[in-house]
């Protein structure tokens, strides 16, 4: 009788369902038909079509008719994605799990693909982009609207209550931020560290991530073979206990070493410059001293030939970036860059404008002044006048910084040997992670390999 009564109960009384989430597609330029998420959310859609038990709901900024097309192959629709539509979402999972309509049992996916910004005071996690408008800065993602990551915490918690399980993956900038969320029943993965940009194309973690999820696979699993095969300068993170390990012993020493510059969005700049302004050098030393006291630790540890021979390139990737860090460094306390940060404000009439004492040596104030006569713009004529009177007052009282602004000028060549030197840590780094991963004696509750996709 028993057996009978268990074969009539319906199918879905057992149902293991996925319920995925895709959110983002925001802050790209209007006028383009394709978006950088495009590889990513391609992936995902193919995911979508491979499983037998989802149901899947996209909010996906629109405007872009290639995305469009990409999302609607897919899902089969979206719908643009705003603040006010991301709040009403969260709310209806809310709902759906107070009310039983998902069960203990079924787990819940959220995908955050957006470009995402540095965490704020006050934020458990960071903040990404919703809505229309193009993004002007890749750190405050200022020029469009933007949704706390946060939000997410009143149903995560919700989720744990009911039994449902819960994977966060945010495949943004500064996207390590989203592991604050994370506990014994949410498995967070993010594109990188919270000090880095995630990156762009196929070969990015968010896009071959993307490719990785397969029914019946876990999310672990998907990271780990990501993690394998993605190519770009980010530092992926999962909230795992290996994972969580490897990222307290490497992620805050490592990341100067994953800053270059790159003009779109540069990290390599301003930290050249605060290590200029304060003892930064010694910083730099000690985030050296402490990466190869975790190499040495490994070795001794009974390191085989192939992870003595991964670890000795990844201290060899490392001395080399360093080493040219501390020139650059050498080169900006022999021209005094520490000393000139100091701001100066110009004002004629209402119209004011900033500059540090580096801008106004390094500003040709006069080949501004014709651009302007012709444009009518007597305020930006007259501050220009009055920076080139400045610029000859400070070069005068300080003539160190003249000889700067020549190593400034200068400093675009330097730049640009950054991108290599960083991509051989990045390389190196990959490959020793993984090996860290599988050698990993760290226990406890892993509800990435418990997430079954």
């Amino acid at each position: 009788m028993i057996y009978l009564f268990l074969l009539l109960l319906p199918l879905a009384a057992f149902s293991q369902k996925l319920h995925m989430l895709v959110l983002g597609g925001s802050g790209e330029p209007q006028n383009k038909e394709s978006t950088i998420f495009d590889p990513g959310l391609e992936k995902m859609g193919q995911f979508n079509r491979a499983h037998p038990d989802i149901k899947s709901e996209v909010l996906f900024n629109g405007g872009h008719s290639e995305t469009e097309e990409i999302a609607r192959q897919g899902f089969g629709s979206s719908r643009p994605f705003s603040a006010t539509e991301y709040y009403r979402i969260i709310e209806s999972y809310k709902q759906k799990l107070t009310s039983g309509q998902i069960r203990s049992g079924e787990k819940i996916l959220i995908n955050l693909y957006s470009h995402g910004a540095t965490r704020d005071a006050g934020e458990k996690s960071h903040k990404f982009a919703a809505g229309s408008g193009t993004m002007a800065n890749a750190d405050s993602v200022s020029g469009v609207t933007t949704v706390s990551v946060d939000y997410l915490k009143s149903l995560a918690d919700l989720a744990k209550a009911k039994g449902v399980k819960l994977g966060i993956v945010d495949l943004s900038c500064h996207s390590g931020n989203t592991l604050a969320l994370a506990d014994e029943n949410t498995c967070v993965i993010s594109a990188t560290g919270p000090n880095h940009y995630s990156g762009a194309g196929t070969m990015s973690f968010g896009a071959v991530f993307s490719g990785a999820m397969a029914p019946g696979k876990s999310l672990e699993e998907a990271y780990l073979s990501a993690r394998a095969q993605f190519n770009d300068a980010s530092f992926p993170m999962i909230s795992s206990p290996a994972g969580e390990d490897i990222q307290e012993k490497l992620y805050n020493k490592e990341t100067p070493f994953l800053y270059y510059y790159n003009p779109d969005g540069d990290k390599f700049t301003p930290y050249m410059e605060n290590m200029a302004a304060e003892v930064g050098v010694c910083k730099m030393d000690e985030n050296l001293t402490g990466l190869n006291s975790e190499i040495n630790k490994l070795l001794s540890a009974g390191a085989n030939a192939e992870l003595t021979t991964k670890l000795n390139a990844f201290r060899t990737a490392l001395s080399a970036y360093h080493s040219y860090m501390s020139d650059i460094k050498r080169r900006m306390d022999q021209f005094g860059i520490g000393d000139i940060g100091k701001v100066y404000e110009i004002c004629s009439g209402s119209v004011c404008q900033k500059y540090t004492a580096k801008e106004i040596a390094a500003t040709n104030f006069e080949a501004f002044i014709p651009y302007y006569q012709e444009n009518g713009d007597r305020a930006k004529v007259d501050i220009c006048r009055q920076g080139m009177r400045l610029k000859t007052q400070i070069v005068t009282d300080n003539p160190r910084i003249r000889e700067s602004a020549r190593f400034w000028q200068s400093l675009p060549d330097l730049q640009r040997n950054t991108s290599s030197l960083q991509s051989d840590v990045a390389r190196t780094h990959r490959e020793l992670y993984l090996e860290m991963y599988r050698r990993s004696q760290v226990s406890g509750p892993n509800p990435c390999r418990d997430f079954k996709l």
